[in-house]
């Protein structure tokens, strides 16, 4: 083609001759190597110094993969001309290129590579893709050398046309021609040629620093595949970006494609955990201060740690192993710090995996929405599904607006099609959440706990409110609140979104989640289970604890108010529903109007002294309907004290309570019922703490009650008095000040009188 010809150039990729043109680019004979050679990136070799020590697959790992790989490579039948191997940063996929390279070029059949890298100039762009596989294909093919060499001095300027035109005229054509040379001369020629190595790999094809370029590549090489005479099959590994993956899906490329995705499928814990013990195995033969080492080290608790944490993701068991095994540190030290037992101080010991977190991260279009998103699937409760759509439903994000947000996010997450709405995301490293909540590491990405869960909580809000008309999502939403709400901090935006709450309904929906119905029926084989009751109740303490804690910053702010408003209405309505309308109750009730210490004892003490006096009739109501645990306080602690501090209030103004209010008639009563109790013959078991917690209430009941002629009665000759000893225990002590206590009250009402 090239014979007798003036002048040659490419247009379009076509090769066009002109005759008796003569052109002043024409270089000497010897240039054409040369020019080709100061136009390539020779450290996008697999074997270039710039790429020392490259990482490769460990012994005896990755077996399954380089199989596949291999009996694909070596399949003289191949239908598919790409084998794309992807998977998430770090899954290891660079190493698997390079040992493939290695192995094929051992075998005669590697015709040439190129390893993209970001950070490497020539190599982080396509400009000298095309150059450096054609500058390898004319050392193994040597068919088609001089062909190139030769166009390449006829017109120089053949190196600055596009991709596209030097993969025609470069490759492509000079590949056909030799193949038809060969079709023309001896068999012996055309079994040479087809012997010739027609393996090309190309890995990295995401760092590759233009998205375009990316595709345009794929575009290019896989018309050399379908076009070549002289097959070329390719090797492609890469992240599955959006941009890679839409590539891919193209029928022109789909067609010619065989996927391997680097997932579960090839056991990559298990090739993990036999580099870890490979490579601990010589830091314990090789580091100077290996004497010193504990016996057994690394346990083998250590080890599963490390290996769930990498989570099959090599570049996190690599970076573990290059920061502990430095011959400066102690080893055992430096692994604490990686388990988390040891503060690192100044050390950065996931700097590389943080630099590649930070990389694919800084590609994001919309930080606020992805550092939302990563806040839900990170600290969000199991109860929120963790599907596209149910996180877009949950962020009130508009339909469609997910998939945008998880396109960047590939390499970081499983992602099933859209079209599956049931299959879950899946967090590919779990080490990136350790990164995203530690600010020092993910930066403008952090997520901080506190406003993490307060951005959570709100959320739950916005879908109480929405949802308030619906009783069952309610109260999905209702635990959901109950999973977040300790963990988020005061800000005047979630103060606000309180505000916007019906606490009433809420409370109330609270009270029938952990409750029978007011109107239930004990069932005739057994009592209906309390769980519900005590497994909701301490979190009814915690969350009245917790409201009044949130102040706005606006002292006018009226959330307090209506909350305390909706609380009286709440514990109203309560007390009215669920309680029996008997005099045991007021009596209850007049007790929890008193300054009570519960750390001191059960308030079960109170019921069993009341219902002594004045039994209940309708006693199964109130053991297994009390939603105000005023029967069972269990749980004792500052929250529930609050709690309980908070009932008092209420029952103590009248114009909170109304009925309810325990006044000084109320306290009076009461205080016969303790007298009575306390003076009563000792025919009953003997119950010392009982009488000593009566004691103690009637000391809190005396002082308030009013004239009540029952009570001056019992009281006149105060028999308290005749009850103390010499003795110098509680019980005496305690006796001493009610003696005391009915002299005032005696003094006070006689004088009244």
């Amino acid at each position: 083609m090239f014979a007798n010809t003036s002048n040659l150039v490419f247009t379009g990729g076509t090769f066009v001759t002109h005759h008796n043109f003569h052109t002043h680019n024409h270089v000497q004979s010897n240039e054409g190597l040369a020019l080709l050679q100061r136009n390539i990136a020779p450290g996008a070799f697999h074997n270039s110094d710039e790429r020392y020590d490259p990482p490769k697959c460990h012994p005896r790992t990755r077996q399954a993969v380089l199989r596949r790989i291999m009996d694909w490579v070596k399949d003289p039948k191949k239908l598919k001309l790409f084998m794309w191997l992807y998977g998430p940063a770090g899954s290891g996929k660079s190493a698997i290129a390079q040992t493939i390279a290695e192995m094929c070029q051992e075998a005669g059949l590697l015709a040439a590579t190129f390893f993209f890298s970001r950070t490497a100039a020539g190599r982080n762009e396509k400009t000298h893709l095309i150059t450096t596989l054609l500058y390898q294909l004319i050392m193994v093919i040597p068919e088609i050398r001089d062909q190139i060499i030769k166009a390449l001095e006829h017109n120089p300027h053949l190196l600055s046309l596009s991709l596209s035109a030097q993969a025609q005229g470069l490759i492509l054509q000079p590949i056909n021609d030799a193949a038809l040379r060969a079709f023309h001369s001896s068999p012996e020629d055309r079994v040479e040629l087809q012997s010739r190595p027609q393996f090309i790999i190309v890995d990295g094809l995401d760092e590759c620093n233009d998205e375009d370029s990316q595709v345009y590549i794929l575009e290019v090489l896989s018309t050399i595949a379908k076009r070549a005479s002289l097959p070329l099959f390719f090797l492609i590994a890469s992240r599955p970006e959006q941009q890679i993956r839409d590539a891919f899906n193209e029928e022109s490329i789909s067609s010619i494609t065989n996927t391997l995705v680097l997932d579960d499928t090839y056991a990559p814990d298990k090739d993990i955990r036999i580099l870890l013990e490979s490579r601990f195995d010589e830091i314990k033969r090789k580091h100077p201060a290996r004497t010193r080492f504990p016996s057994p080290w690394p346990s083998e608790q250590d080890q599963s740690s490390l290996v769930r944490k990498a989570s099959g993701q090599f570049i996190y068991a690599t970076t573990v192993i290059k920061y502990i095994e430095s011959r400066r540190h102690l080893p055992p030290d430096r692994l604490r710090i990686i388990l988390g037992l040891s503060d690192p101080g100044n050390d950065e010991p996931f700097a590389e995996l943080d630099a590649l977190y930070r990389h694919i991260l800084s590609s994001v279009l919309d930080v606020e929405k992805t550092t939302r998103f990563f806040t839900v699937f990170l600290l969000a409760s199991s109860s929120i599904p963790r599907t596209p759509r149910g996180i877009e439903s949950f962020l009130f994000l508009k339909p469609g607006e997910i998939d945008i947000i998880l396109s960047d996010l590939h390499s970081l997450l499983a992602v099933p099609p859209p079209e599956d709405t049931k299959t879950g995301l899946r967090i590919s490293h779990a080490s990136l959440g350790d990164f995203l909540l530690d600010r020092s590491r993910s930066r403008n990405f952090f997520i901080e706990f506190g406003a993490g869960h307060t951005m959570i909580l709100r959320m739950i809000i916005k879908h109480m409110i929405q949802d308030k008309n619906d009783d069952q999502k309610y109260r999905k939403w209702a635990l959901l609140f109950e999973d977040h709400y300790s963990n988020s901090i005061t800000t005047d935006e979630l103060v606000e979104d309180l505000q916007q709450m019906d606490w009433t309904y809420h409370l109330n929906a609270i009270t029938i989640s952990g409750n029978p119905s007011p109107d239930a029926t004990r069932p005739a084989t057994g009592y209906w289970s309390k769980a519900g009751v005590d497994d909701r109740w301490p979190n009814l303490a915690r969350l009245n604890f917790w409201l009044h804690k949130h102040r706005h910053s606006d002292p006018n702010h009226k959330f307090q108010e209506q909350y305390r408003n909706s609380f009286d209405s709440w514990i109203y309505s309560t007390i009215n529903s669920y309680y029996p309308h008997e005099l045991g109750t007021e009596h209850l009730l007049t007790a929890f109007s008193l300054p009570l210490d519960l750390s001191e004892f059960s308030s079960k003490s109170i019921y069993d002294i009341i219902h002594e006096h004045t039994p209940w009739k309708d006693i199964d109501t109130l053991m297994w309907k009390d939603p105000l645990h005023l029967r069972d306080t269990y749980y004792k602690s500052t929250q529930q004290a609050h709690y309980y501090g908070a009932i008092a209030e209420y029952l103590n103004n009248s114009s909170r309570s109304k009925e309810h209010f325990i006044d000084g008639t109320k306290c009076a009563v009461f205080s016969k019922v303790l007298v009575d109790y306390i003076l009563k013959p000792d025919s009953r078991p003997v119950y010392q703490s009982h009488t000593m917690n009566a004691l103690h209430l009637l000391s809190l009941a005396l002082p308030r009650s009013s004239n009540l002629p029952e009570l001056m009665a019992c009281l006149r000759n105060n028999p308290f008095r005749s009850m103390v000893s010499e003795a110098e225990d509680l019980m005496n002590i305690k006796k001493n000040e009610i003696a005391d206590l009915v002299d005032t009250y005696l003094e006070a009402n006689l004088t009244g009188m």
